[in-house]
């Protein structure tokens, strides 16, 4: 495997660039940081500078008051990029600290891959390292970072395994049987393709590629009519029309008509949802006969799911969840839990079941169960909040409004990240008050080798009297995987309050910015007297 020596991230580099002037007990000791630091980074989060720099090197830098942070997907790629750039110069033995190391080739049979599938592996995080061999360096895996990576990415490694490559043979078959199937009937070359992937049991995007690649060259076409539009075509479609482009204009641009122009749409939204992490504790209640009508109306789920402690300033934040019980009501925090697990069990299912060309009003239903999903999660977040708050104060040894600002900042991020980890675990037939994991689970985070650093008396001092307010930034989002697929953003927000009714109480329906839950369009449409029709143009004008 060639050595990809390039970072996306210049600060990662320069970092790299600067270890190799240190000494190699330095540079051993920052390398087995970095790989440790793998593990821990989710791909869809940010992470600051100071943070990567401190799990690295031990040093915590002074930043300003706009951190510089890295994106998590492109973080944990030039991580791996980093110990594999230090252990080239380490020259390390094949037994490195007693771990077994496993050839690249070992690797691909072992995971039942390509040596090409190895490498896209490294940007997902699989840690290699050089060592020295009779033959000279080699790059290799130990056993135990190949075991993490697996673990971490088993359904990665589950579907990679069971795809195999398509023979010549096989390829000019499928050609073959294409064109016998045009013969006999007036098929596009979608269709065709549909049809003859599910008697191969193939992707349908493989054999449609093979299709369009064979006409593309052909000098007699199986297919007269275009075939599927190309995907990167269908990106910028996509973009259009969530910029609101109307799309009879869209479909002037590509040569298309608006129906196929939507349906294009609809596709990639069915794509974006499959592709999303869904997990969700299966109660046994889920399955009575009438448990959608149990679980969702009960008034906990249905009413004050705007009933949300402040996030815009955290002391605002600190002093309400003062004030705030900190034990919950338990029967309505079993209701929140119910229905946030039932919701996102249905949402799974009909992805599951989601074919690929979705019905426009299939992915509508999703969507407003992932959406209340996500109010659900940040009301069972708000409500353990003030416990979080509590463990914190109580590890401090002092109340959290006397830290500096960043630190406090940091430690309330800390505390939603715990509280909402602890929320999709819940289960309440396993009993467990919720307060007392929040504890615990505040506690584990706060005992870390790295939890956020403890500043000096006088920056506790200046803290307390430079300070009127401190500003947050969404607090709540990201707290399910869907939420930058799904929620608006707080531009789009504000703008609602400015909309003429009644744009704006269909707009506040569908994305439930009230204390409901969200809506689809045809609940909008009962509710209100209108056709599903009109609600999406309007929805689609704002």
């Amino acid at each position: 495997m060639p050595r990809v020596a390039r970072f996306r991230i210049a600060e990662i580099g320069e970092l790299c660039r600067q270890l190799r002037f240190a000494s190699r007990e330095m540079r051993a000791r920052e390398m087995d940081a970095a790989e440790r630091l793998v593990d821990d980074i989710e791909p869809d989060l940010n992470y600051p500078e100071e943070f990567v720099t401190f799990r690295i090197t031990g040093y915590r830098p002074r930043t300003g008051d706009e951190p510089v942070t890295f994106v998590g997907a492109a973080l944990v790629g030039d991580l791996v990029n980093l110990v594999q750039e230090l252990s080239e110069a380490l020259e390390l033995p094949q037994d490195y600290h007693g771990r077994q190391a496993c050839g690249l080739d070992d690797v691909a049979r072992r995971l039942g891959v390509s040596i090409k599938t190895v490498r896209r592996y490294r940007r997902r995080g699989l840690v290699c390292h050089y060592v020295r061999g009779p033959a000279g360096a080699r790059l290799v895996c130990f056993e135990d970072a190949l075991d993490r990576f697996v673990a971490r990415q088993a359904d990665r490694v589950r579907r990679a395994k069971r795809f195999t490559r398509i023979s010549a043979r096989e390829q000019a078959e499928i050609v073959t049987e294409a064109r016998r199937l045009r013969a006999a009937e007036e098929v596009s070359l979608n269709e065709a393709a549909r049809r003859l992937a599910a008697a191969r049991s193939r992707a349908h995007e493989t054999i449609r590629g093979i299709l369009q690649r064979h006409d593309r060259d052909a000098d007699t076409p199986i297919f007269g009519a275009p075939g599927p539009i190309e995907e990167r075509a269908a990106r910028v479609i996509e973009r259009a029309w969530r910029r609101g482009i109307p799309a009879a204009r869209i479909g002037r641009r590509f040569g298309r008509t608006p129906s196929t122009i939507r349906r294009i749409v609809d596709r990639r939204r069915g794509q974006a949802l499959r592709r999303l992490e869904i997990t969700f504790v299966d109660l046994p209640t889920f399955d009575l006969a009438d448990a959608e009508h149990v679980i969702l109306a009960a008034p906990a789920v249905t009413e004050r799911l705007d009933d949300l402690l402040p996030a815009a300033d955290a002391l605002a934040l600190i002093a309400a969840a003062h004030e705030a019980p900190r034990h919950a009501d338990p029967a309505e925090s079993d209701a929140l839990v119910a229905a946030l697990n039932y919701l996102k069990r249905r949402a799974r299912r009909a992805l599951d079941d989601l074919p690929a060309w979705p019905h426009p009003a299939q992915l509508d239903r999703v969507e407003t169960d992932l959406r209340w999903a996500t109010r659900l999660k940040r009301r069972l977040v708000s409500r353990g909040f003030p416990a979080a708050v509590a463990r914190i104060e109580q590890n401090l040894h002092r109340p959290l409004a006397e830290e500096p600002r960043d630190r406090i900042s940091a430690l309330l991020r800390e505390a939603v990240r715990v509280v909402g980890d602890v929320v999709d675990d819940l289960d309440p037939g396993r009993g467990g008050r919720p307060e007392r994991l929040i504890a615990w689970a505040m506690d584990r985070a706060l005992a870390r080798p790295d939890p956020p650093g403890d500043p000096d008396r006088a920056a506790r001092a200046r803290a307390r009297h430079e300070r009127p307010s401190i500003a947050l930034s969404n607090l709540y989002a990201g707290l399910t995987p869907w939420d930058p697929l799904l929620e608006p953003s707080p531009a789009f927000v504000a703008r609602v309050g400015t909309l003429p009714e009644p744009s704006r109480e269909i707009v506040a329906r569908h994305f439930g910015l009230g204390p409901t839950p969200p809506e689809t369009r045809a609940e909008i449409a009962v509710a209100m007297g209108l056709t599903p029709t009109v609600v999406t143009r309007m929805l689609r004008k704002v």
